[in-house]
C-alpha cells in the first residue's frame, strides 16, 4: 500500500502555472514526512515542454544563496532529499503541451530579466520550443544538437526546424490548436496542443524522460496521454 500525494505544490494566491512547478524546499519534505507520504505524482521536472535546457536547469541548476537560506533545492536535490525518507518521486511529462513564453532580456541576450510575469524592462522576446529548435538564444541555452546530434527529421526525411509547427495538432483548416485549459487568460503565454502520435514529438518526449531519469526519478508519469481528439 502506498500513500500517494498529488504534489504540484503551487504558490498560494497565484495561477497554477504549467508546466514548470515551483522550486522545492526542505520544509516541503518535512511536511511530506508528516503526511506519511510514500510516493509523489505531478511532483517534479515538468519543464520539458518549454525546452530541454530549461528542464536541465530545473534538474541540476545552481540555486542562489539567498534561496538556499530558505531551503530551496533544484529538483534532483529534492529527489535525493525525499529518498532519505523512503519517498518515491515521479517525473511528470506533459505530453500534449508545447509552450511559448514572453520574456524580457538584457541587450546581450544572456540574462533573463523576467519570464512569464513581465516587469516592463529590457528587451522583449519569446522563449520556448520554437526558439530551442532554432538555437535562438545561444547565450542562454545549450544548442539543440547537444540533445539531438543528428537533428530530428519528419516522416518525409525533412529536417525539423520548428518543433511547434512540426508537431502541433491542427483543426480542419490547418490552424494550430491550443491547450486552452492550461493557458491563463490574463497572461500572453501560448500552449500549443501537441500531437503525441507524431514520431518527431515522441522522440522529443524520450529526451525529456532521459533527463528525468538522470535526475534520479523513481518513475515516469505520462500525463495527458491523449490524441488530437482532446481538442474537442
Amino acid at each position: 500500500m502506498e500513500r500517494g500525494v498529488y504534489f504540484d505544490a503551487w504558490f498560494p494566491r497565484q495561477h497554477n502555472y504549467h508546466p514548470s512547478l515551483p522550486a522545492r524546499r526542505i520544509k516541503m519534505v518535512e511536511d511530506l514526512r508528516d503526511y506519511r507520504a510514500t510516493v509523489l505524482v505531478w511532483s517534479a521536472l515538468g519543464g520539458g515542454s518549454i525546452a530541454l535546457p530549461y528542464l536541465e536547469k530545473e534538474a541540476f541548476g545552481e540555486i542562489d544563496p539567498r534561496f538556499r537560506f530558505y531551503g530551496f533545492m533544484n529538483d534532483s536535490e529534492f529527489i535525493q532529499e525525499c529518498h532519505k525518507y523512503g519517498i518515491k518521486v515521479f517525473g511528470i511529462v506533459f505530453e500534449v503541451q508545447g509552450w511559448e513564453f514572453p520574456v524580457e532580456l538584457n541587450e546581450a541576450e544572456d540574462t533573463l530579466l523576467s519570464l512569464n510575469e513581465l516587469r516592463g524592462v529590457g528587451k522583449p522576446g519569446w522563449i520556448g520550443l520554437r526558439e530551442f529548435t532554432q538555437d535562438r538564444y545561444p547565450r542562454l541555452w545549450a544548442p539543440f544538437e547537444k540533445y539531438f546530434p543528428d537533428g530530428l527529421a519528419n516522416s518525409l526525411g525533412e529536417p525539423v526546424t520548428d518543433l511547434t509547427e512540426e508537431c502541433c495538432s491542427r483543426d480542419i483548416d490547418g490552424n494550430a490548436l491550443h491547450a486552452r485549459w492550461v493557458e491563463c487568460p490574463d497572461r500572453p503565454h501560448q500552449c500549443y496542443l501537441m500531437d503525441r502520435n507524431n514520431p518527431v514529438w515522441r522522440e522529443y518526449l524520450k529526451a525529456v524522460i532521459r533527463i528525468q531519469i538522470d535526475a534520479g526519478v523513481d518513475g515516469i508519469q505520462l500525463d495527458e496521454a491523449e490524441l488530437p481528439l482532446t481538442s474537442l
